[in-house]
């Protein structure tokens, strides 16, 4: 069976994952060099068609001029808006003259989709709209700001669906001022009053999707739109564009999507022809081609990575054989068992060199075994040994003094606590003891030590029940003790030792205390550096502990001046003699 972790399958993945990538990647390309192509193409097209558009834009504004300058050259539209309000007969007839000139030229006056509004300085006016003629002027003039500077017909868009005389959605507005030949004097206005749609009708037809036409004023008003939302509102961002692009495709970034911005400028409507190129829908066309195309390359990739299977399965066999050989061989030398295999020069030189490193493995894992006993060993004895010469003179001339003053009982209790310390320390061999034997073992300790420093220092040992039967390596707390006694307390002070043993989760924490003189932090870092050669010796502790049960266990000093000291070890939970902890 062959391992996930394998090289064959690390192979065979590394080369499906490489084709992958390069199938997506020449996928990625293709599509986008499409769409370059496309995008490009709708650019061809738009500025062919402009020409078509801009002609019939042309012919229409040619229109509207002609009808206009028509109109204000008519003598009869001049003498309605100039003569005095007040002679009926006259205006009668003057309306009469303006009806038959109407009349007979109706068909040049207003191109489709459009009516005539024309007011006078007089405040007499005329519409050709005469469904609304009697509202038509105050509608206007109440709704939109018809002001015009220039002296030459000028467009204008207005929002006109509330209006109610004007039957348009939005309405193209063309102004004429009306000029006096003679005097040069200004006696009223044209309005030429044109729907929107009809625009809107000479650029429908070479519509795309994704493309958008609209004609911009020069001072940023959409005019005409193929998007009717944007019909009368204001867009410098485009205006911007068209003013710099001279006549070449912008990119632009529109809510993260990419555009592309042409336009051409139309002198007689002094406005921008603009075409917005929305590049992700006008390339829509290619999604079922990219379907196609995910098709064909997911059969290709498929074809691809099984004969990739096959080459790399053919070419790992000898390996795979070898490998399974050495795992059920276990740490024996395959020898001859490679024949079996489909050999070759690689592989025989992997057997080879397996062969001698499960020969050297073996010995030096001997060795070390070995080594590594003895070494625990001899630890073991050079700390079981290391019981201070001190101690053993002090008590022995403690024994005397008590013997000369015929103190039986106590020369008796104090010979065996002494012989039980020994016994527990250099007696026995073992390495652990359970924390009920080593608490009983310091209480002998004390008891010698109180003998001898006359009772004031007084040690109480609080142990969790749950703790008594557990195993910790000998003499780790008596140090701390003999520490306190001997540093911790000065002069005839009374002093204060208690050992808490307590069960936290996996492990047990034991909790040496005083209320002696305490340290600074460099006493601290000068007593967890020093190693005692003639005892045991807070670092022979700690040294101890990690040697038996790893780094993350050992031993914490806290102290302050004037408040005492807290010695704290960690070791984790242990039952059984057996046991083993290691480095």
């Amino acid at each position: 069976m062959i391992r996930k972790d394998s090289i064959f399958n690390r192979v065979l993945w590394i080369n499906s994952i490489y084709i992958s990538i390069i199938c997506f990647l020449l996928t990625i390309l293709s599509i986008n060099i499409s769409k370059k192509i496309i995008v490009e193409q709708a650019i061809n097209n738009f500025n062919n068609d402009f020409a078509y558009i801009q002609k019939d834009l042309m012919e229409y504004n040619y229109e509207i001029v002609q009808g206009l300058t028509k109109i204000s050259k008519s003598h009869a539209f001049k003498e309605y808006l100039t003569q005095p309000i007040g002679d009926n007969v006259k205006l009668f007839n003057t309306v009469v003259s303006l009806g038959n000139y109407m009349e007979s030229n109706r068909e040049y006056l207003t191109p489709k989709n459009s009516h005539i509004v024309a007011v006078g300085n007089n405040s007499m006016y005329y519409s050709t709209n005469s469904l609304h003629w009697d509202i038509e002027l105050k509608d206007i003039f109440d709704n939109l700001n018809l002001k015009s500077d220039s002296f030459n017909i000028g467009y204008r868009i207005a929002n006109t669906s509330n209006i109610k005389s004007i039957k348009y959605k939005n309405s193209l507005l063309a102004i004429k001022p009306l000029i006096d030949n003679n005097n040069k004097n200004l006696y009223g206005h044209m309005y030429l009053v044109i729907d929107e749609r009809a625009i809107y009708s000479m650029y429908e037809r070479y519509l795309v999707d994704g493309m958008t036409f609209s004609l911009l004023s020069s001072d940023g008003q959409v005019m005409s739109s193929s998007d009717s939302s944007k019909i009368t509102s204001y867009d410098y961002d485009l205006l911007n564009y068209c003013q710099n692009d001279k006549n070449s495709p912008i990119k632009v970034k529109k809510k993260g999507l990419s555009h592309t911005i042409i336009s051409n400028y139309i002198p007689f409507f002094n406005a921008y022809f603009v075409a917005d190129i929305n590049e992700a829908s006008v390339s829509n066309s290619l999604n079922s081609l990219k379907y196609y195309m995910i098709i064909i390359i997911g059969i290709s990739l498929v074809l691809i990575i099984g004969a990739t299977y096959i080459i790399s399965y053919k070419f790992s066999k000898p390996l795979l054989s070898l490998v399974d050989l050495m795992s059920k061989g276990s740490l024996e030398p395959i020898g001859d068992n490679n024949s079996k295999m489909n050999e070759t020069y690689e592989i025989r030189v992997l057997t080879e060199a397996y062969d001698d490193m499960i020969e050297k493995i073996d010995y030096y894992v001997k060795n070390l075994i070995s080594e590594e006993e003895e070494r625990r060993k001899a630890e073991l004895n050079a700390l079981q040994m290391q019981i201070n010469p001190h101690f053993l003179y002090n008590t022995l001339s403690t024994i005397k003094y008590l013997a000369r003053g015929e103190k039986i009982n106590e020369v008796e209790n104090t010979i065996d606590a002494l012989i039980s310390i020994l016994r527990n320390t250099i007696g026995t061999t073992e390495e652990m003891a359970t924390i009920e034997s080593e608490i009983e073992n310091l209480k002998q300790y004390v008891y010698i030590n109180k003998l001898r420093f006359g009772g004031e220092t007084n040690v109480t040992f609080k142990v969790d029940e749950s703790c008594r039967n557990l195993l910790i390596p000998k003499l780790i707390i008596q140090p701390f003790i003999e520490n306190a006694f001997f540093h911790a307390f000065t002069g005839n002070s009374r002093g204060e030792i208690n050992v808490f043993i307590n069960k936290c989760g996996n492990f047990v924490l034991v909790e040496i205390m005083d209320n002696g003189i305490g340290m600074e932090v460099t006493d601290i870092n000068k007593l967890k550096k020093k190693k005692i050669k003639g005892g045991i010796g807070i670092k022979n502790v700690d040294e101890r502990i990690k040697l038996i049960y790893g780094e993350e266990f050992g031993v914490k000093i806290d102290s302050e001046l004037g408040y005492g000291t807290i010695i704290s070890i960690k070791i984790p939970v242990s039952k059984d003699q057996d046991e083993k902890f290691s480095i």
